[in-house]
């Protein structure tokens, strides 16, 4: 399962929602992304009612 730990620092997030520093910006998408397929592959194999 994807984890991850995010250290919030004043300024991360500008008042819109985005993130300002493109780093981190990337690893979140990247993580994000990974998080969607881990998802979709565990929904696969729960039996739906």
């Amino acid at each position: 399962a994807p984890e991850a730990y995010i250290h919030y620092s004043p300024g991360l997030i500008d008042d819109n929602g985005r993130v300002t520093t493109p780093g981190t910006e990337e690893f979140l998408r990247q993580f994000m992304a990974a998080f969607a397929e881990f998802t979709a592959r565990v929904l696969t194999v729960i039996p739906q009612s």
